[in-house]
């Protein structure tokens, strides 16, 4: 990676000096060398020496007018003060500096994941953000990200995340390439560090995926209203990667399509589910259910009935003469508890730590999740349900929300949101529940402290 170096020059005699370290320095391809021009340097009475370092190929940063035409001590205390005060502004406009950079596992097969792509990075205001791009054997970008500060400070740091690469992946090497910015809101250009190189599985996809059992929910269903549940279980022998439940009308028209997600077992041999909503739009009639597999080598399991489900039109009550009866009393919704997180990485089954303790940098952004459950403890070892939260921001001049959607994480499905950091204060984002049949609608207010 390339070092930078910023040198600061103000008389003739002193230049002579450094000359051959700087000239040094600036014919190293690994350091970026810049100069900061002050005093009698810029002084037509004394040679004006700029034009001749820039006629040399020197890259010149600044210049800093410090000099006073006098020899009394005070004005020279004030002629320091000057090249100061200069210099604490050349330094705010430069960018940050990526120092390093590091891969492991630099050789691996397709399925398997990069643990670990990381940057060391320094910067005089602070970091705010490390992007990622991953870029293939025919330098097509595959994927891309931020990274997380995992050790030091914004002004000197390392950042890495990881990559599971996909079993449909080319083989050949991969390129990393990595940018950072400041607070300040300067960037550094894209550099690369160490590459990877992905080869073929030596585990054999056989087959695809197979249909074990499955089941709907008994009906009728009022059109409008939600197919409580959906329930496979599918086994493959490499591993699913998606499965997708379908409502067909009595035709045999695909009218929605719904993605299940995995609540017990592994994903070679696992049980999915998923709720089906309907439209008001659709006709009453027998309505049936169908599964999608793919596996990760993205063979597919082709379309499988699961099962039926009536669907019927919204009941007309004629009215009545005699006294209306007292309605029977509705059933109290099971009361639901929302917990937001702050996501570490994107792995799935990275460390996740309290809302409550994250601070984040203005002009930054970060990954928070909710996990949605029953306050009772009905949960059944899951660590969240799969319910898809709305999640607003309350301070839109403070941060903002991006991203929103369900995430399979191991013990659950979370619903999970970037949070953008605008200015410094109190962010206050709400993650809401709208309710379900059965458990009651609620909500949470969050709070992330944004720093300046």
């Amino acid at each position: 990676m390339i070092k930078k170096v910023l040198a600061i020059t103000g008389i003739r005699s002193e230049f002579d000096i450094l000359y051959p370290i700087i000239l040094e320095l600036n014919n190293n391809p690994d350091i970026e060398l810049k100069l900061v021009i002050s005093g009698s340097h810029l002084s037509d009475w004394h040679g004006n020496l700029l034009e001749q370092l820039e006629s040399d190929g020197f890259e010149i940063a600044d210049m800093v007018d410090s000099l006073l035409m006098t020899n009394r001590n005070t004005q020279r205390v004030k002629g320091i003060g000057m090249l100061m005060l200069g210099l604490s502004q050349t330094v705010e406009r430069e960018k940050p500096g990526i120092i390093s950079g590091y891969t492991t596992p630099q050789v691996l097969e397709v399925c398997q994941t990069v643990t670990q792509m990381s940057v060391r990075a320094s910067d005089n205001v602070g970091i705010s953000t490390v992007n990622m791009r991953i870029f293939n054997e025919n330098n097509v970008q595959v994927y891309s990200t931020f990274m997380y500060r995992t050790v030091g400070t914004n002004q000197n740091g390392t950042w890495a995340n990881d990559w599971a690469i996909p079993c449909s992946a080319l083989v050949g090497k991969y390129r990393v390439s990595v940018q950072a910015l400041d607070a300040a809101g300067n960037a550094t250009g894209w550099g690369d560090i160490p590459n990877f190189w992905v080869y073929p599985s030596t585990t054999r996809d056989i087959s695809k995926p197979a249909f074990v059992s499955g089941s709907v929910s008994p009906g009728p269903v009022i059109i409008g209203k939600t197919i409580p549940e959906v329930l496979v279980r599918l086994t493959d022998d490499t591993g699913i990667a998606s499965v997708t439940f379908k409502l067909a009308d009595p035709s045999g028209n695909i009218v929605s399509t719904t993605s299940a997600f995995r609540i017990s077992g592994t994903k070679t041999d696992g049980v999915y589910r998923n709720d089906i909503a309907t439209r008001t739009s659709l006709l009453p009639g027998r309505y049936s259910v169908h599964v999608d597999a793919v596996d990760e080598w993205q063979k597919v399991s082709g379309t499988i009935r699961v099962g039926f489900i009536d669907l019927i039109p919204v009941p007309v009550v004629a009215p009545t003469p005699t006294p209306t009866p007292t309605p029977t009393a509705t059933p109290t919704a099971a009361a639901m508890r929302v917990t937001p997180y702050y996501a570490l990485s994107t792995s799935r089954s990275g460390a996740l730590l309290s809302a409550s303790s994250v601070i984040l940098k203005a002009k930054s952004s970060g990954l928070f999740l909710a996990s949605t459950l029953f306050a009772n403890g009905q949960n059944s070892g899951l660590l969240s349900l799969g319910h898809l939260l709305e999640v607003t921001t309350n301070t839109p001049t403070i941060c903002s929300v991006s991203g929103v959607g369900t995430w399979d994480r191991t013990g659950g499905i979370y619903t999970r949101a970037t949070v953008s950091a605008i200015s410094a204060g109190n962010c206050s984002i709400t993650w809401k529940f709208l309710g379900f049949p059965g458990r009651a609608p609620t909500s949470t207010t969050m709070l992330v402290r944004v720093s300046a």
